[in-house]
């Protein structure tokens, strides 16, 4: 595979936690220039030279976990033509995701080559598009759980085949002023629920309103959706002769929700954009643009915790093993395939269902690998949850148990997290490594809560003080007899189920009891003191590869 990448600038960007946060934003932000980019990118795929664009967006300095928006142009048109036409660029720049906009050749094969009138190559688009998202999450550090793809008119066709072969790769799709094509509707199989968004004109005059309806019909089916609720918009633009209807289809399986903006009147155009008279009305009720990426941002690719076998956390080598051991038996936890239910057998389907989830973290809220070299901020590898240094920590490039470290010093060095979504009710689980550290000081607590992980006072014992405040066992802290201040690497971790509160060192029980809750205030975590950063708490020594689990793993 060949790619060319012209770049044409460079980006930054930067984001907070507390008001001292806010004021080295500031001054840093002050001293520097900060600017948008578009790059030109092109492979060969499947014999064929394959072109894109791509935008980096303001905020965006190439080690962040951006979101992807993947735009489809329409029939006869170009990338370029879509990047102008539908304002994308200025939405990324206000919210904050990366846009690539690819090319047919020159059209994409969506399936509308059935109808009359319209010719379309042939050639595997879908297998494009998914090259496109390994060539994006490898050179720009996409977040993999939040690629969308949205189109307008074939390039929503397009979108509509992208959720029936590619669901386990992108987590929502909307569609401007299209529909199924006929192969698609025959053939549509998603692996999973998908979030759909459909913006249709009803006075559309090359989409018809029946095939519209029977196209959401298939996705409110699909994802199970059972509650319907209807609203009409403000008419915030009486000169555009149309109006909108919004019709939500929710309750849906795993919150794949259907959303429906019904444009009365409103022709074969993008809301918000220029208007073509010659497609009929432009509504500008509503921006397109603005819609799709508020239904998008509500969503993130879920994996699903039965790919994960042993319950370690991480999709490798060990569940493959788990996988051939029952091949070709009935056993539930291996029969993934198809989604969501499987099919009965253990057998290859259920082999592409894994291995399309090979090497990923399995329902990891956030995952903080302290591989930086330089700054001040921490990156989540997962959900774009970002981190601040206060004091003066040293990155260690190479002294990590895995690659990379943070050196603390142990007086005021820590890592302050913002919220972590998942954090304040139900299971979860947090391990990361240390080596150093003395009796008494503090390796994660939650910011203005108490100690998750510590040294104890006097023999540096594993111990937690996360605890239930009703009951038996209320405020009654959980103490290993393990030691962990004895200046080598030790993986630590604590979990809980909803019962089980553990402790790990070296991925192995180091003690537990049962805990009917665990109250936790969702203030977000501090990495390497404690709760109030008083002193003494402060930790000494490395720390490594943070990584935050929304359920309780087993390692």
């Amino acid at each position: 595979m060949k790619k060319t990448i012209i770049i044409q600038n460079s980006s930054l960007r930067i984001s907070s936690r507390r008001m001292i946060f806010v004021f080295v934003i500031l001054l840093f932000v002050s001293q520097s220039i900060l600017h948008a980019e578009i790059q030109n990118g092109s492979f060969e795929f499947d014999g064929h030279l394959r072109n894109y664009m791509v935008y980096l967006p303001t905020n965006y300095t190439g080690s962040t976990n951006f979101p992807l928006v993947i735009c489809l142009h329409p029939y006869d048109r170009t990338a370029e033509w879509m990047m102008i036409y539908t304002n994308f660029n200025q939405v990324a720049d206000a919210y904050d995701f990366i846009v690539v906009y690819p090319s047919g050749i020159p059209n994409w094969n969506s399936g509308i080559g059935d109808l009359p009138g319209y010719t379309t190559p042939n050639v595997d688009d879908v297998g494009f598009i998914n090259a496109l998202i390994d060539i994006m999450i490898n050179s720009y550090g996409i977040n993999p759980e939040r690629i969308y793809a949205c189109g307008y008119s074939n390039g929503g066709c397009m979108s509509y085949k992208l959720a029936c072969q590619l669901s386990n790769r992108i987590a929502a799709i909307a569609s401007v002023g299209s529909a199924f094509s006929p192969s698609t509707a025959e053939s549509c199989s998603p692996l999973y629920t998908i979030p759909v968004l459909n913006i249709y004109g009803t006075a559309d005059p090359y989409v018809t309103i029946n095939v519209v309806d029977e196209t959401l019909s298939y996705w409110i089916n699909f994802n199970d959706c059972v509650q319907i609720d209807t609203a009409t918009l403000p008419d915030l633009d009486p000169t555009d002769g149309c109006t909108v209807e919004k019709i939500t289809y929710t309750d849906c399986s795993d919150n794949s929700n259907v959303v429906y903006y019904k444009v009365i009147n409103g022709g074969h155009t993008w809301p918000g954009a220029d208007p073509i008279p010659a497609f009929g009305n432009t509504n500008q009720d509503i921006d397109a643009s603005v819609e799709i990426w508020n239904f998008f941002k509500d969503y993130k690719l879920v994996i699903p915790s039965l790919i994960d076998f042993n319950g370690n956390g991480i999709c490798d080598i060990n569940d493959l093993v788990v996988m051939i051991e029952n091949w070709e038996t009935s056993e539930s936890r291996c029969d993934i395939g198809p989604m969501p239910r499987g099919d009965g057998i253990v057998d290859k389907k259920d082999l592409e269902v894994f291995m399309s989830y090979w090497g990923q973290v399995i329902d990891v809220a956030a995952y903080y690998k302290l591989d930086e070299t330089e700054g001040t901020i921490v990156y989540d590898s997962i959900n774009n949850i970002k981190a601040q240094l206060y004091g003066d920590p040293v990155w260690r490039p190479t002294d990590g148990m895995v690659n990379g470290a943070l050196m603390l010093d142990g007086i005021d060095d820590f890592v302050g997290t913002w919220d972590i979504p998942g954090l304040s009710d139900g299971d979860f689980s947090v391990f990361l490594w240390i080596k150093g550290g003395n009796p008494g000081q503090v390796v994660v607590s939650e910011y203005q809560g108490v100690n998750w992980l510590m040294a104890d006072e006097t023999q540096g014992y594993l111990k937690t003080d996360l605890t239930c405040t009703m009951g038996r066992s209320a405020g009654q802290s959980l103490v290993s007899e393990v030691t962990i201040t004895d200046g080598q690497w030790h993986r630590i971790g604590l979990t809980w189920d909803g019962t089980n509160r553990v402790l790990y060192v070296d991925d192995v029980v180091a003690a537990s009891d049962t805990q009917a809750s665990l109250e936790r205030s969702g203030m977000g975590l501090n990495i390497g003191c404690g709760p109030d950063e008083t002193s003494g708490t402060f930790f000494s020594g490395l720390i490594d590869d943070v990584r935050i689990y929304n359920r309780a793993i087993t390692p």
